[in-house]
């Protein structure tokens, strides 16, 4: 039996099945990561930027 749970959430009117990112400066620019768990697995990256 399948039991799984429907995490999917609308943000800004973007549907995302998976609402769980990297908090920007963490990861650099996610290739860092991937040596350390599957990526795919993630809803979103937020990089680093320039404000």
């Amino acid at each position: 039996m399948d039991e799984s749970i429907d995490i999917t959430v609308e943000f800004a009117g973007i549907g995302l099945a998976n609402p769980v990112f990297t908090a920007s400066g963490t990861c650099g620019y996610v290739d860092e990561l991937a040596d350390f768990m599957d990526i795919n697995i993630l809803g979103g990256f937020i990089t680093k930027s320039i404000t």
